[in-house]
């Protein structure tokens, strides 16, 4: 039996087209007199290009064919129904003409360029595809057909379409609905995270109370309700961070010093069946790390090892220790050496355990097993991990416990010290005014404090709430003053204007920038001024008095990196 002519589906002519209908009959009232066979050779192909032309219209998939002329230019052939009504034009409307007679400019160049891969490939291609057609925009999942001739020569390419459009939009949906839900999650883990940090301070505040109507002077308690409030900056940075908005500092941490610190502040949530069991050797390498991501992990994970002991009696352990080769670690993590050791931070806990399927999904996102999500969640955690080099792995059995280990590489460097946030002796010398500075902040209890602590170093200090009180106060004192706090963010004029304004007033005036995003985010705020100098919110008085003294007694114009 011949090959059908795929030729035949070429629109034609009215009369073309009468004319083939009036054959086509002729030739069926032959077969119905007797004088054509049923195995008739022209008949048996008629029936097959008839069965052809069924399938071509009535299957579901988009189909067109397209016709290769011999100068190497693409002429559609035809549309089937679905093609038609995905692509929003009729058969009629692109039978014999050229992609670029049909369509735009950009999309014809961009459908000939697809076309021009298949004929060079000279087999079929598959490929996703996404089209701003004359209907809208729609995606397709495509496959090119090229079809030779008998001399060889590909001369019509079948397409094949299926129109992934709404499935696309409802993976989107579904897409925003998990980030939904993941935020959803995170709100939780960090309302969480900071009720822990409330509940510390106030448990601090009521113990400093405590000690005040005794007589007594509660240092210890004040230095851990301002060691919680900068964990708590530190972690509104972290959210900054995640929202793009700021990028993640590695430094070299002393890891069981982090640890410590993060178990006095989670004490207080834990379980009141558990018994807590520590062991955070010293003087041990130090790890390159973001200290406020690292203080969530441990958090999240003494948190979990809390809620898995429940109403019973246990113990969670604790321990920090170097692991001089892979050998020492888990047997999941043989194949993770590093040339300078390891140190391996380890959850354990007696609780409920978990069975092996739960295990095999404790990395996956949004899995929980509990009501509501807690911390970052194990999948962010890994997460975390991994882009500080490291492995988590984690061994439970049902009703015996599990254990978190946590492996990260160690580094030369000597860990990061601890910046003293009390306020130096220096800050503190009496006699002449160390100098004039006009704080510009509109948040009342930031600027209370701020001013009272100046003025205790031994500034002169005037207040402005908003931005253009500080302009007007700066236009009525610029020669008394030394030095401008101004915060970036201000209702009325913003920091941007006030910045401008008061460099009109005096081109060389000192002003030290401050805001709770990073330096970068912070010149761009202001048009790229470029102040004399940069503190970051919340920052310690040490470091601002530092900073400020510095301003006044350096009479020269600083480059503007200062404080940076």
């Amino acid at each position: 039996m011949n090959t059908p002519n795929v030729g035949d589906f070429a629109p034609l002519d009215e009369t073309q087209r009468l004319r083939a209908r009036i054959a086509e009959l002729e030739e069926e009232i032959s077969y119905i007199r007797g004088s054509a066979e049923p195995d008739s050779p022209n008949l048996a192909l008629r029936q097959i290009e008839l069965q052809y032309k069924d399938i071509f219209e009535n299957i579901s998939v988009c189909m067109f064919l397209m016709d290769v002329t011999p100068d190497g230019r693409f002429k559609y052939a035809g549309f089937n129904s679905a093609e038609e009504q995905a692509v929003g034009l009729t058969n009629a409307e692109v039978s014999g003409k050229f992609v670029e007679e049909v369509f735009s400019e950009d999309l014809a160049k961009k459908l000939t360029t697809t076309y021009r891969r298949c004929l060079e490939a000279g087999t079929p291609i598959y490929y996703d595809d996404e089209i701003n057609l004359p209907s809208g925009l729609r995606y397709f999942h495509s496959n090119l057909i090229p079809m030779r001739n008998g001399f060889g020569r590909i001369h019509r390419i079948v397409g094949a379409c299926i129109d992934i459009t709404d499935f696309k939009r409802t993976q989107e949906v579904a897409l925003a609905r998990q980030k939904l839900e993941s935020l959803g999650v995170l709100a939780g883990g960090i309302a969480h995270d900071f009720n822990n940090m409330l509940g510390g301070i106030l448990a601090q505040a009521e113990l400093a109370e405590t000690e005040l109507a005794g007589g007594s002077v509660p240092g210890q308690e004040l230095q851990a309700i301002k060691t919680v409030a900068i964990r708590a900056g530190e972690m509104v940075r972290e959210l900054m961070v995640y929202s793009g908005q700021d990028e993640a500092r590695l430094e070299p941490l002393d890891l069981s010093r982090l640890v410590e610190e993060m178990l006095e502040l989670v004490k207080i949530s834990i379980s009141k069946h558990a018994t807590l069991m520590v062991d955070l050797p010293k003087k041990l390498p130090a790890v390159r790390a973001n200290a406020v991501q690292i203080r969530q992990i441990v958090m999240n994970l003494i948190t979990n090892a809390s809620e898995a002991l429940g109403d019973k009696e246990g113990v969670i352990s604790v321990t920090v220790a170097k692991v001089e080769s892979v050998q020492d670690a888990s047997a999941v993590s043989q194949s993770d050496s590093s040339a300078g050791g390891r140190l391996r931070l380890e959850v354990r806990d007696t609780g409920c355990g978990m069975t092996a399927e739960t295990v095999a999904k404790i990395f996956d996102p949004f899995f929980t097993t509990k009501f509501s999500g807690r911390g970052l969640g194990l999948a962010a955690v890994q997460g975390v991990i991994h882009s500080h080099s490291g492995t988590i792995n984690v061994v439970s059995v049902l009703g015996e416990g599990s254990r978190f280990e946590i492996l990260l590489p160690c580094i030369g460097q000597p860990a990061s010290e601890a910046i003293d946030i009390a306020v130096t002796s220096s800050a503190r010398e009496s006699g002449a005014v160390a100098g004039t500075v006009l704080v510009v902040e509109d948040e009342e209890v930031i600027r209370l404090a701020v001013s009272k602590m100046l003025q205790k170093a031994g500034f002169s200090v005037i207040e402005a709430g908003d931005g253009t009180t500080g302009a007007n106060l700066f236009r009525i004192n610029e020669t008394k003053i030394d030095v401008v706090l101004l915060d970036v963010t201000l209702p009325g004029m913003p920091g941007r204007d006030v910045l401008k304004e008061m460099r009109r007033i005096r081109p060389g005036v000192k002003v030290v920038l401050t805001t709770a995003f990073n330096k970068d985010r912070a010149l761009s705020s202001i048009d790229e001024q470029h102040p004399w100098g940069y503190v970051r919110k919340p920052y310690q008085f040490g470091e601002l008095i530092s900073l400020l003294r510095t301003a006044c007694q350096d009479k020269p114009e600083m480059s503007g990196n200062a404080g940076a």
